[in-house]
């Protein structure tokens, strides 16, 4: 017992003591002032006077242990409560939560963790919390958790770990020490959280990106084939990638790049007849779709390369055909799974979006070798060649300069090289240019210059410099191509990368884009921005009446509706099959999105007429605005859906501006 307890104990008996003297001296006082008669009686009064001293000390000392017991019980009870709704908290808890002992064995799991993991209850008390781990996770990640743990602080990180069927996932942990009063360490405590989803996304748009950047850089198509299949099977260690481009006369499939198959399994694919009864690759090249093959093995008697991925172990075989801009197959995406079975949400997804990257490469490998091939005529034929004095002087052109500037031989020579320029370019970028001719002799780069008609167009310019025996400029040697062409295929590249391309409306990742810099210019000048979420009513059975085909149509004219009434700081994307999102900058007012949501509607609300085929449709649209209803896209586009949806259930054909209480 410590010093405060005994002090706290010795000053109740003190007081209780000190009462005790009271009361008794003031009974046995009042017993003196009796009359004489009743003298002889005097010690019995003070037996008296004690006794009812002890009673009332007694009676004192019930009262105040029945409050103090009445206090506990309270106390007990508003615990118990606490405990209880902590308990159904942390058993709904859409965390993973886990209690270990020091050692790290499991003493407790909630049922998050087990409906995630696959495992039951029983089957994790008592086991090691390194039943989770899946041999991935950085051995450097566990030793910084055991060192911060062993200074008695709380950690966090992230773990590859593996559900009881073996699959992987990724995930957030949060991990902290337990003591008790002798500060001893008694428990770990684990709140986990899968967070496959996010960065699978985050990699699917890295991937992407990096795509782009090695179109733009001009690598070739089998260098980018190995970073997306490298990225495909990081993301799923079950798959293997290969990818087939269609031999020019059409009539097989040529293995293009398959960097984890093993070498005899290389060898069988590498040329596909396309056929209707073939393995999944040659099936989907001849019907244009994807085809699923969930059991390899049953193909394995008839047809010799599933024979041969099944003997690579590969029991499962989903083969997606790629399309060139005629709408053409040009190629197939395939996967080989190691195990049984087609493929779920996410692994279609993963299917999609790599498809989708394997064509923008085959797009750009069409575009290349033309390039190339005119590429290799210009420059045995027609490369504009000019030759210059030091000063810029033209002395000499070939007739592909007459050919890309429309200035003859005669117009140019002895003129100066500044009748090509555009008044695009500063000063300070030709002061650059002749820096660097005058230094090195030599510049390179990309040119606006103007055409004798007037036009502008790009140039790639290389200029090299000849010297005379003193070490002065003799000649300077312009070698320039045009490369408009160039420049429209890279706006394409980007067109497809940021835009729908059956209605031409942005798409969710441009859009995200510029509403991440909307957000920005917005809070630093503190507007409004206003969105619209619209779902088009009853969009599935007019497809269903008249086709896909008039789907789309109706589709495509419907955004160009949608898009009418917006203005120039605004956007559209689509962002569904039918969903669409607008985002109003500008520093718009609730009536202003809801005037320009009642526009969309008279625009769409008018009868299309399509293939002969006249049909109407209604849209619904939700509104929400920034700041009032969200400070992040996320919030902002949940908020304007709900909206729609209660539009929706309201009778739809009709807007709905965000409340609280939706």
């Amino acid at each position: 017992m410590d010093i405060a307890k005994k002090a706290v104990i010795l000053r109740k008996i003190l007081r209780y003591s000190l009462a005790t003297l009271a009361v008794f001296a003031l009974l046995g006082a009042s017993a003196l002032l009796l009359p004489k008669s009743l003298a002889e009686h005097q010690l019995w009064l003070w037996f008296s006077a004690a006794t009812l001293t002890g009673l009332a000390l007694l009676s004192i000392l019930y009262a105040q242990s029945r409050r103090r017991l009445a206090k506990l019980t309270n106390r007990v009870k508003l615990t118990e409560t606490r405990l209880r709704a902590l308990r159904v908290a942390i058993e709904r808890s859409p965390t993973s939560i886990l209690v270990t002992d020091p050692k790290g064995f499991i003493e407790y799991v909630n049922p998050t963790i087990c409906r995630f993991t696959g495992y039951s209850i029983e089957e994790l008390i008592g086991k090691n919390s390194s039943i989770f781990n899946s041999g991935k996770t950085p051995h450097e990640t566990y030793v910084d958790l055991w060192q911060t743990l062993a200074r008695g602080q709380n950690w966090n990180g992230r773990f590859i770990s593996q559900t009881k069927t073996g699959d992987i996932y990724l995930e957030q942990a949060w991990i902290a020490p337990v003591f008790d009063e002798q500060k001893k360490l008694v428990n770990y405590v684990a709140v986990k959280l899968d967070i496959s989803e996010q960065e699978f996304a985050l990699s699917r748009e890295r991937l992407h990106n990096q795509v782009l950047d090695l179109l733009s850089r001009n690598k070739t198509a089998n260098e980018i084939f190995g970073s997306i299949i490298r990225a495909v099977e990081k993301e799923n260690q079950h798959i293997k990638c290969a990818i087939f481009l269609r031999s020019l006369d059409g009539v097989s499939l040529q293995l293009a790049t398959a960097p984890s198959l093993p070498t005899f399994l290389h060898h069988a694919l590498q040329q596909i007849k396309i056929t209707s009864d073939g393995i999944s690759v040659s099936q989907a090249a001849f019907y244009g779709k994807r085809i699923i093959t969930d059991e390899l093995s049953t193909q394995a008697k008839q047809v010799k390369t599933a024979s041969a991925a099944v003997r690579a172990g590969m029991l499962a075989c989903w083969a997606e055909p790629i399309f060139d801009v005629d709408g053409k197959v040009a190629g197939v995406l395939n996967f080989f799974k190691d195990q049984p079975g087609a493929p779920n949400k996410r692994e279609i997804n993963l299917i999609e979006n790599a498809a989708n990257l394997v064509r923008l490469v085959i797009e750009r490998s069409q575009n290349t070798a033309l390039l190339k091939l005119a590429e290799t005529v210009y420059h045995t034929s027609s490369e504009a060649i000019a030759v210059t004095d030091a000063h810029g002087t033209f002395i000499h052109v070939n007739p592909a300069f007459t050919k890309i500037t429309g200035y003859t031989a005669e117009e140019a020579i002895g003129n100066d090289h500044s009748i090509l320029k555009s008044g695009r370019h500063s000063a300070s970028f030709y002061d650059e240019m002749w820096a660097s001719l005058n230094g090195s002799g030599q510049w390179q780069g990309e040119v606006w210059n103007r055409r004798k008609n007037g036009e502008l167009y790009p140039q790639l310019l290389s200029i090299n410099s000849t010297y005379d025996t003193d070490g002065s400029v003799k000649f300077r040697i312009s070698l320039f191509a045009d490369i408009s062409k160039q420049k429209a295929n890279e706006e394409l590249i980007w067109r497809q990368a940021n835009f729908d391309s059956l209605t031409g409306l942005a798409n969710r990742r441009y859009f995200q884009e510029v509403f991440q810099h909307s957000l920005k210019m917005a809070q630093r000048e503190k507007h409004n921005l206003a969105i619209i979420f619209i779902d088009l009513d009853e969009f599935k059975p007019i497809n269903d009446m008249f086709g896909h085909q008039y789907g789309d149509q109706l589709l495509a004219q419907t955004a160009q509706r949608i898009k009418t009434p917006l203005r120039d700081t605004d956007i559209v994307a689509r962002i569904g099959g039918d969903e669409f999102v607008i985002l109003l900058a500008g520093n718009p007012s609730k009536e202003d999105a809801l005037l320009i949501a009642r526009r969309i509607h008279e625009h769409v609300l008018q009868p299309f007429e399509i293939d002969g085929q006249v049909s109407q449709i209604s849209l619904s649209c939700g509104v929400s605005m920034y700041p009032e209803h969200g400070k992040t896209e996320a919030e902002l586009i949940k908020q304007a859906d709900i909206a729609m949806y209660h539009a929706k259930n309201l009778g739809r054909n009709q807007t709905v501006f965000f409340e609280p209480e939706l």
